[in-house]
């Protein structure tokens, strides 16, 4: 069996589901969900999306609390780490860290190695795997559709999409200014004059900049920026698979939700980067 349990928001934990999706595809193996509640994501999966065939949804059992990153580089650690995660039923365990050590990596053949382990237990932020077309099985509840196709209802053929990132993440910030995304939707306008656009923001500064600039050619959605609220998450899929539905979009650099908003609706992501635009 392979047991997910993906940290971060919203758009981390969706890659990462769409991750274990393409494992189980290529190795027939039980997938079980570990869904948490946390400040950055308060709100169950189900009260999000239907449910997806062959997912297992659960929250985390007080056991898997104690589960070790098999790979450790202490013979004694290793040691104590696979005794530990025998115990309580894990074969083996991948933690975030092992994503970022390049000779673990370059061991590594995934498929190979999810066959040879009864239970596989993957926790992390990163994806893994041709997972592209996973993201398709994602389905809004009925009520959060609805909400999205009155918002796309005033979108035309030219309505191109605008993330800006920015609450705590210092990378969008500083690579992805205000104004890069200014002059790309100025840019838009002289090339057609039908153009309009829909923001999706967790920042009303910039909201509210950007309507004093365009005005009526900004859509957006008026939401709660709370992720610690089942509402505030429920906002936030509203927003990302508007955006999907637009021409395509542009986006905040180490943004992880403008590019899974790219991969829903299959369009093209262009992002923002003050460090290579000229």
């Amino acid at each position: 069996m392979i047991i997910v349990e993906p940290l971060g928001g919203l758009a981390n934990r969706m890659r990462v589901i769409a991750s274990g999706l393409w494992l189980q595809k290529q190795t027939g193996q039980k997938l079980q969900l570990i869904w948490n509640l946390k400040n950055e994501l308060n709100c169950p999966f189900d009260s999000l999306f239907y449910p997806i065939n062959d997912l297992k949804v659960t929250s985390k059992k007080e056991i898997y609390k104690h589960v070790k990153a098999n790979n450790q580089k202490k013979k004694y650690k290793k040691f104590l780490s696979f005794l530990i995660n025998k115990s309580i039923g894990i074969d083996y365990c991948i933690k975030e860290k092992d994503f970022s050590d390049p000779i673990w990596l370059k061991k590594i053949n995934l498929l190979n190695f999810v066959l040879k382990k009864q239970n596989l237990y993957i926790q992390t932020y990163q994806e893994f795997g041709e997972n592209y077309i996973e993201f398709s099985k994602f389905i809004p509840k009925e009520e959060i559709q609805y909400l999205i196709d009155i918002q796309t209802e005033k979108f035309n053929n030219n309505t191109i999409g605008i993330h800006i990132r920015r609450s705590d993440n210092k990378l969008s910030i500083e690579k992805s200014p205000l104004n890069l995304f200014i002059d790309k939707m100025n840019y838009e306008i002289e090339k057609d004059r039908n153009v309009n656009f829909f923001l999706a923001t967790d920042d009303l500064s910039s909201e509210n900049e950007l309507i004093n600039i365009f005005g009526e050619k900004i859509i957006s959605y008026k939401k709660e920026l709370n992720r610690n609220s089942e509402k505030g998450i429920k906002d936030a899929v509203v927003d990302l698979f508007c955006l999907s539905r637009t021409k395509f979009i542009y986006g905040s650099y180490w943004s992880s939700y403008s590019e899974i908003a790219s991969r829903i609706g299959n369009i093209e992501l262009v992002t923002l980067n003050k460090e290579i635009i000229k």
